[in-house]
Parts: structure tokens; C-alpha cells; sequence
């Protein structure tokens, strides 16, 4: 057996609802496209889609199935031009289950959907996610046995702060095995103990980290028939939007802003920070500077009221009440502030800042 080249993305997250509308779907169908050319580029042995195809848990929209299927039917017709396998693993995003999956739309296309461990042409071993960490750890050291290296979609304890969430201890403790395990789940680029999270394939939401510092993509390597990888690169998606946040107050990040819009353009999500009393003026300012924004929020935040500067960071076009509302149930009330002198003090503020715009 000589050497073997894989291709590999993840984290599609297919959907059309919420920050993902149908212009989403668009960038869905370019990706894949340019993941075709990649295929057809770089000729690998072997293509992995390492899960969560689509965003839903368990219900899917119309217009997201069929781009689902538009996007893993483009990817499958350059693996058959190069004959290639093409290989999708099940993510926690997937619903699926013995019986049931949203990837049972993938049948008669041709891809091997894996839905328990699995070896594939006596070089890979794949595993789909499973929430049990005790039979995941298990698989994991079975499949090291059999297979030159892994992939999968799995939790790992702790792999999370990587991406900017909580320091989770649920799943499979990363320095237990040898590695390498090629793994999706995790949207920021990183390394931990056997793992190699190589990031989302698109960038989904601000959660994620800007673009220039952890580019989102594909990533392509090359294995010796010793299982040793010779080779790795990773290839920036050019149709992903970039998610920035700045400070309207602090001169650099304009300019850095500024700067990136220059190379992003109509793909830039921007949110703004700035003081409420200059919401209107940031809004005029950014429409002009930045004709072709993908999409822009104004986050206002009262700097003059000390108790509740740090906590409500309210956004300035979202009805009051309902932004009120969520700041109570998602922030909770600080310790040293009592809920109905917080809700005054908020409605006060948020009357004053809508009064204020017109």
C-alpha cells in the first residue's frame, strides 16, 4: 500500500432560518462548488465530510434539504471524476439515528454514509458522533488498531474553550490515544492531545473567530503507507462571510475594519459597539462607508450609568420590550442590583435611545 492523499471539510450547517437565510443558501451551493474544484485539483483517494450537514436537530425546511442535496451531489460528481470515495460521518447536528436521520437524503447519490465504526480501504477508520463517551473511547482504540488514522465527529472534554465556549468535561479525554484523529464538532481550527479539529468549512455566527486569524475551509493531507502524515494544508473558503465586531470609539479597530472590508466586501456580518447616544450618527456613518455590508447591527450601550454598563449591551433595532426581556433571561440580574430597579432603570434607557432615533 504506498501513500494516500485525503480531502476533508465539516461543519456545513445547512440552513435557511434564523441568520441563515436563503442568501446563506447561496453561499452554500458556491462552497461546494469550490470544494468540487479542490476535488478535482488535488485528486485525492479519499473525501470526508466529517458532519453536521445540516443546522436542525430535527426538522428541516424545504429550501435547506434541497440545497443539502445540490451541494453533497456537486461534491459526489468530482469525486467520481477523480474516483474518489466520498465519505459522509453523522453529526450531533444530523437527528439521526438507527431509524431516522437527515442524511437518509444522501442515499441515491452514491457516498457511503458511515452510521457505526467503520474502516475504510484498510487506511481510515471513521466514527459517527455518539453522546456516549465510554463507547466512543472504546471505538476510538479499536479503530487505532485497524487503521492508519481517524476520523470523527465526537466530544471532546475540553476542546470547546478553544473555540471561545465553556471549558466542557463531556466526552472523550483527548491524550488518551495515538492519534491522529482528524475530527469535526468544533468550529475553531485547533490542536488537543491526539485531535485535529479542523474547523468549520463556513463561517456560521460571531461565536466563531474572525476569519484573518482562523480561516474556515477544507484541509488536505497526504499519509505515508506508515500512517505518518507527510503533508497538510489548509485551503480558506473564499464564499464564507466573515462575522467582525468592533468598537466605534477605538480608532484602530476602524481602521482594521476598514481594511478587512476592503478584502470581504458584501461577505462582511459587522456589529458595532458604540454609545447609545451616537446610534443614529454610526448607523448613517457605516451605511456610507460600507455600501455593501452583508449585514450590520448597532449595539448601543449607555456608559453613563455605571451599575448597568458592563451588563446591558442592548441592540438598538430590536423592540424594547423584547430586548429587555431577553437581557433579563439571558444575562440574569447582578448580584449587587435589584430586578425592579434594573427593569426601571432599563425601560428609562431604552425609551430615551428610541425617542432619541426618531
Amino acid at each position: 500500500m504506498g501513500s494516500s492523499k485525503l480531502l476533508l471539510f465539516t461543519d456545513y450547517h445547512i440552513s435557511s432560518k434564523g441568520r441563515r437565510t436563503l442568501r446563506r443558501l447561496d453561499e452554500c451551493v458556491k462552497t461546494s462548488k469550490w470544494i468540487a474544484a479542490n476535488v478535482k485539483e488535488h485528486k485525492p483517494d479519499i473525501v470526508v465530510n466529517l458532519g453536521d450537514t445540516f443546522d436542525s436537530h430535527s426538522t428541516i425546511d424545504v429550501p435547506s434539504l434541497c440545497t443539502g442535496v445540490r451541494v453533497m451531489e456537486t461534491i459526489m460528481d468530482a469525486c467520481n471524476d477523480v474516483s474518489a470515495d466520498f465519505i459522509i460521518i453523522p453529526g450531533n447536528h444530523d437527528a439521526y439515528s438507527r431509524d431516522y436521520s437527515s442524511l437518509e437524503a444522501f442515499q441515491g447519490i452514491g457516498a457511503t454514509v458511515v452510521w457505526e465504526p467503520t474502516v475504510i480501504a484498510g487506511i481510515l477508520g471513521a466514527i459517527p458522533f455518539n453522546k456516549n463517551a465510554e463507547m466512543v473511547t472504546e471505538w476510538l482504540h479499536e479503530l487505532e488498531k485497524k487503521s492508519l488514522l481517524t476520523v470523527a465527529h465526537v466530544d471532546v472534554k475540553h476542546a470547546n474553550y478553544f473555540s471561545g465556549g465553556p471549558n466542557s468535561d463531556i466526552g472523550v479525554d483527548a491524550e488518551a490515544f495515538r492519534g491522529p484523529i482528524y475530527c469535526g464538532h468544533y468550529h475553531h481550527p485547533h490542536t488537543l492531545g491526539a485531535f485535529e479539529f479542523i474547523g468549520s468549512v463556513m463561517h456560521h455566527n460571531f461565536s466563531d473567530k474572525e476569519l484573518p486569524d482562523t480561516p474556515r475551509g477544507l484541509v488536505v493531507i497526504e499519509i505515508g503507507e506508515d500512517g505518518v502524515v507527510t503533508s497538510s494544508k489548509r485551503i480558506p473558503n473564499p464564499h464564507t462571510a466573515i462575522y467582525h465586531k468592533m468598537d466605534w470609539s477605538k480608532k484602530k479597530e476602524k481602521l482594521r475594519t476598514i481594511k478587512l472590508y476592503g478584502s470581504y466586501e458584501d461577505r462582511m456580518h459587522l456589529r458595532v459597539k458604540c454609545d447609545y447616544k451616537d446610534v443614529k450618527q454610526v448607523r448613517s456613518d457605516l451605511r456610507e462607508m460600507f455600501p455593501k455590508l452583508l449585514a450590520c447591527t448597532v449595539v448601543g450601550i449607555n456608559y453613563d450609568t455605571q451599575e448597568v454598563t458592563r451588563e446591558a449591551t442592548i441592540k438598538i433595532d430590536t423592540d424594547p420590550g423584547e430586548a429587555l426581556t431577553a437581557y433579563i433571561k439571558n444575562k440574569g440580574v447582578p448580584k449587587d442590583l435589584d430586578e425592579a430597579v434594573l427593569l426601571e432603570m432599563g425601560k428609562r434607557f431604552l425609551v430615551n435611545v428610541t425617542e432619541g432615533m426618531g
